[in-house]
């Protein structure tokens, strides 16, 4: 392995890269270990950034030299105690993979650097999303607090999390922006057509629940009113939202201009901005969120119209995030699996404890070969240390 410095027209990419010999095409080829980011970014956390990874990378290749063969001593009397679970999950590293080439940890540095918290506003966001991917049934507190991740998470408090969900949805058009002007990291976009589509949900102030319905009165006092923008391949782009008529949200307009400015030479938005017909099909997003604000997630207050509004905005982008992570994904893998399949083979993806810091990994599947090819991850071991886990859940 070693450090890949490319040079890119938003600056020097960093990467931990491993050649490797294609039987099939009788070339040496390349594959990312680990994206890293932009090399100015880093040096926000970093004085020297490539002098630190190349020590990494070096520390990488000593112990993958030490980790090929390993004797382990198996306690053959351990018993499991009440309530014990071994399975840990590993699976949502692939999801963690997407997170952070979208560089959504840099986007909560940059944000928060000059505030004093006391709690870790990055750590939250990103559990808050990868449990509204695998556990959307569950509410975000016990989602983050009783899932059985490969991490051990330091159980977050209540206070902590919903002060957590109002800076989330405070910079809910921040967060908007940052998804498309890093996406290109993930995917090369299609922008030749745009779908723009609305939607209306029922909110219940009584319980802070969200019931989807497609044709409730935008006048109701409980309406919340999308409108949205998706990309030809369904992977979003922006959103407006509204309660009541009182705009929460105002994205669309921006994103429009900014696509005709950075992808299509000036056009007028009138000529690839679409909207659907009464007669066509839903798109995939608009399921989606049906679904994602059927469910009360959160916690959060909801006596006043302005708690109303912050609980309704945390759970909107929170949603739309990890929508987009999601359809990230499926792009990658060429829209060969469906979601379903998807998040059924991350939550498959587990691992056991066997020996000291040495873990067994219990399922593999095409699905997760096709991440390995796609995302250039190690997924086919059968044993890894937990190390090299924690290296792929890049923690």
């Amino acid at each position: 392995m070693f450090l890949k410095k490319t040079p890119k027209p938003k600056g020097t990419y960093l990467a931990i890269t491993e050649s490797y010999y294609d039987k099939e095409k009788k070339a040496t080829r390349q594959k990312t270990i680990m994206g890293l980011g932009y090399l100015e970014e880093l040096r926000k956390e970093f004085p020297d950034p490539i002098a630190h990874f190349e020590k990494v990378v070096a520390d990488m290749n000593q112990e993958r030299e030490e980790k090929k063969n390993s004797v382990v001593y198996v306690d053959l009397t351990a018993a499991l105690s009440p309530g014990e679970r071994t399975l840990k999950n590993a699976g949502y590293g692939v999801l963690e993979h997407i997170y952070k080439e979208l560089q959504l940890d840099i986007f909560w540095r940059t944000k928060t650097w000059n505030l004093s918290l006391s709690y870790n506003i990055e750590e939250i966001f990103r559990l808050l999303i990868i449990s509204q991917i695998l556990y959307p049934q569950l509410p975000w507190k016990d989602a983050i607090n009783q899932v059985p991740y490969f991490e051990n998470l330091t159980p977050f408090q209540e206070e902590d999390l919903l002060k957590a969900l109002q800076l989330i949805q405070k910079y809910q058009r921040d967060i908007q922006k940052w998804l498309y002007d890093h996406s290109a990291n993930v995917i090369s976009r299609n922008f030749s057509r745009i779908h723009h589509e609305e939607a209306d949900y029922a909110f219940s102030r009584q319980t802070g629940s969200a019931s989807a319905r497609k044709s409730v009165s935008r006048q109701s006092a409980s309406a919340i009113h999308m409108e949205f923008l998706t990309d030809q391949q369904g992977i979003p782009l922006a959103y407006d939202l509204s309660i009541r008529g009182t705009m929460l949200n105002q994205s669309i307009s921006n994103a429009a201009r900014r696509i005709s400015r950075d992808h299509l030479s000036g056009q007028s938005p009138e000529e690839f901005v679409f909207r659907p017909s009464v007669e066509d099909t839903a798109s995939e997003f608009y399921t989606y969120m049906e679904s994602a604000l059927a469910i009360s997630k959160s916690t959060m207050p909801a006596a006043s119209s302005e708690e109303v509004g912050q609980a309704v905005s945390a759970q909107v982008i929170i949603s739309f995030t990890a929508f987009t992570i999601l359809r990230l994904l499926e792009a990658k893998l060429d829209f060969t699996f469906s979601r379903d399949q998807i998040i059924s083979s991350l939550l498959n993806y587990n691992c056991m404890q066997i020996a000291g810091n040495i873990y067994q990994f219990t399922y593999y599947d095409s699905l997760l070969a096709a991440c390995e090819a796609s995302l250039g991850l190690e997924l086919h071991n059968k044993y890894r240390s937990q190390l090299q886990i924690r290296r792929l859940l890049r923690y």
